[in-house]
């Protein structure tokens, strides 16, 4: 297996082992968690690839979501959004912001979560609907309003503070008092109650 491939399955087993189990009440009261991944070729490749979408969570007789998902393994409270590829291949923010231009479908919430990965337990995570989110991204520009960050693998990031984006676009957190946002609303463990008014794309 590739370091690619590895760090991939990594990624998704912390999603879904050590951050789904602590956030899967934000999308509904018994959501079902579906893999892009594990779908057939031609639908795999348009909503991963093309539509960004890691996976769905399916409320049974009520509707679903698609996620875009993020696990880290450092301790921070930010979005983290790629911006360029060393290959020159597009970055979910090329991708996002061509979406958003063109009135395509993007994943209905960008999921960022930081794990330990040693003790295998959730630091913190965050969830915010994609659109408002790269809406709020472009009101600036990457490398001036957004610091660029270099990777060892040719690649720059630019951080999006969680705190930053409070009181901007309406975000969950799992733990809002270490990321320094209060007070909560009335009730927290409904996602509604941090994305009413946020329109649906």
């Amino acid at each position: 297996m590739s370091e690619f491939k590895h760090d991939l399955a990594d990624s998704r087993t912390r999603f879904e082992e050590i951050v789904w189990p602590e956030i899967n009440g934000w999308f509904g009261d018994d959501p079902e968690l579906h893999r892009t991944e594990d779908k057939p070729g031609t639908l795999r490749e348009d909503f991963d690839r093309v539509g960004g979408v890691d996976y769905w969570a399916v409320e049974r007789g009520a509707g679903m979501v698609s996620i875009a998902s993020r696990v880290q393994t450092y301790d921070k409270t930010t979005f983290t959004i790629r911006y360029s590829r060393g290959t020159g291949n597009d970055t979910e923010y090329q991708k996002r912001v061509q979406q958003l231009n063109s009135h395509y479908e993007l994943p209905t919430y960008t999921v960022q979560a930081y794990v330990d990965a040693t003790l295998r337990v959730l630091r913190n995570v965050a969830a915010v609907r994609t659109a408002p989110l790269y809406e709020y991204i472009m009101t600036g520009t990457p490398g001036e309003d957004w610091p660029l960050i270099p990777s060892d693998e040719n690649e720059y990031f630019f951080p999006v503070s969680w705190s930053e984006l409070h009181g901007e676009v309406p975000i969950q957190v799992h733990d809002r008092r270490r990321a320094e946002l209060m007070p909560d609303p009335d009730n927290p463990e409904d996602i509604t109650a941090y994305t009413d008014g946020g329109e649906s794309r």
